[in-house]
Order: C-alpha cells, then sequence, then structure tokens
C-alpha cells in the first residue's frame, strides 16, 4: 500500500496510514468470528444470520467507502474511474434495500442481530480508536514520570 521509498512511521507521523484498512479488516475478523461463535451457542439460526448478513454489509459498506475516497482523492485519477468508485459507493445502499427487503418477506428478521452485525466497524473503529488514545495518554504519562 505505501508508495516505494516511504517509511511508514513518517507516514503516520504526518497522519497519513495506509495500513489502516487493512488493520481494521483483520480486527474486524477476529472481532465477528468470536461473537459469530458465541452467538453459534445459541442455536438459533435466525439470530447467527442475521448477525452475520448484518456483519457483512458493514464491511462491504466500509470496503465501498476506501474505494471511494482513494479513487476521488489520487491525483491524476480519470474521471470515468471516480464516476465507478460513486457508482459503487451509492449501489450499496440498494444492495441493503434488497436484503432487508428479502428478511422481510422471509419473516427472517432479527433487528438486534442485524444492528448488531452492522454497526460492527464502526464498533472496531472505535475501539481502535481510543485504545491508540489510551496507550499514547499512557506513555506520555509514564514519560512525565520518569523524568
Amino acid at each position: 500500500m505505501c508508495e516505494s521509498g516511504e517509511n511508514v512511521g513518517q507516514n503516520r507521523a504526518r497522519g497519513h496510514d495506509n495500513e489502516f484498512v487493512r488493520r481494521v479488516y483483520r480486527t474486524v475478523l477476529w472481532f465477528s468470528g468470536l461473537i459469530f461463535i458465541l452467538l453459534c451457542a445459541t442455536l438459533n439460526a435466525k439470530l447467527v444470520a442475521n448477525y452475520a448478513i448484518g456483519a457483512l454489509i458493514s464491511a462491504g459498506m466500509f470496503w465501498t467507502q476506501a474505494v471511494f475516497v482513494r479513487h476521488m482523492l489520487s491525483p491524476g485519477q480519470k474521471r470515468r474511474g471516480r464516476a465507478q468508485a460513486a457508482i459503487l459507493n451509492l449501489s450499496k445502499f440498494g444492495a441493503i434495500m434488497i436484503i432487508l427487503y428479502l428478511l422481510l418477506h422471509f419473516n427472517y428478521f432479527h433487528p438486534i442481530a442485524f444492528l448488531g452485525g452492522l454497526v460492527m466497524v464502526k464498533v472496531v473503529i472505535l475501539l481502535k480508536v481510543l485504545g491508540r488514545a489510551w496507550a499514547k495518554r499512557s506513555g506520555d504519562s509514564a514519560m512525565r514520570r520518569s523524568s
């Protein structure tokens, strides 16, 4: 993801983190997998399926947003590539509506599990930000104590 010759640490110091999306996906996979296993213990297929569908939609929405931002902010990006990225980004809402229609049509909708999966990426990002802020604050206070 980094251009050749760039230092990842220097990118982070400037506020750029090219590996953020990959790290979020990896954490979402672990976190969602753990919750999925715990939900499987309930033996409620409706609950498990709705959580899994919500988590997949959440990951897909994050991916389309990442593609959209990457295409819109790349210098020299052709107009056609930007239009395709915009269409991809907007198509996620149509996909959500179709999935919700199917779940409701077949009376297989469990709103709490679905919404729990749908907010999964946002929860992971929030926890990563809070963890990083806490680690930075702990490091700053440790530096003050040692001086």
